[in-house]
């Protein structure tokens, strides 16, 4: 399908993003720029707009969940955590590629570059710190090494012991299932040793309209 401006279809007033081609609705919300695949007709919709509630009630500006992000990627689950209505103070990503959207698309924010290395105090203000650990060594297509220092998914314990310096109101931990059966004993123990209460779910892509299973662990804390 031929990629369609989907400018006209953001909805100023119910910030609805709907599909150019054939109307179904794709996200709630208002979106930064960036293009979406219609899961019903495979249209490949360009969506700009402005971030959501940027326009003051009554007089009074709104205030906004403050977000940090580690192992960042590409922003997927802070696409998500954007269109819900918070805002970035940083993102920390290794990849120079993945870099390279994030600063595309959260343009002025801080953007840090090895988790190991960074340090609670020198971070701006947040609620909630988010990202997903690498999964490489939990997942089922793996050896399944666990976490472990020295591991890629050892890097989880970089990112308890931010969660212990910064001390955000929340946490939220993304991981794929196989952290159910190899680490994530390991990740509630550091989290109820922090001090935090936790509980995670099981979400399939499936249960949002994509086409595929590709279950993920989200724990919240």
């Amino acid at each position: 399908a031929q990629p369609k401006d989907n400018q006209k279809m953001t909805g100023a007033h119910d910030n609805e993003i709907r599909c150019g081609h054939c109307n179904k609705m794709l996200a709630k919300g208002t979106a930064l720029d960036l293009s979406i695949k219609c899961p019903r007709c495979g249209a490949i919709n360009h969506v700009r707009a402005t971030r959501p509630g940027s326009e003051p009630r009554d007089g009074h500006a709104e205030q906004h969940l403050q977000v940090g992000s580690l192992f960042s990627g590409v922003g997927l689950c802070d696409l998500g955590l954007s269109w819900a209505g918070m805002r970035h103070a940083f993102f920390c990503e290794v990849d120079p590629f993945c870099r390279s959207i994030l600063a595309k698309h959260w343009p002025g924010v801080p953007l840090y570059n090895d988790v190991r290395v960074l340090e609670g105090s020198k971070v701006p203000h947040i609620d909630i710190l988010c990202g997903g650990f690498p999964c490489q060594d939990v997942s089922s297509g793996g050896k399944r090494a666990g976490i472990k220092e020295g591991t890629r998914s050892g890097l989880w314990y970089e990112y308890a012991r931010l969660i212990g310096e910064i001390r955000p109101r929340y946490a939220i931990i993304e991981n794929v299932r196989g952290l159910l059966s190899c680490g994530i004993e390991i990740v509630m123990r550091d989290l109820a040793a922090l001090g935090y209460d936790a509980e995670w779910e099981v979400l399939p892509a499936a249960a949002l309209g994509a086409p595929h299973h590709r279950e993920r662990v989200f724990i919240v804390a």
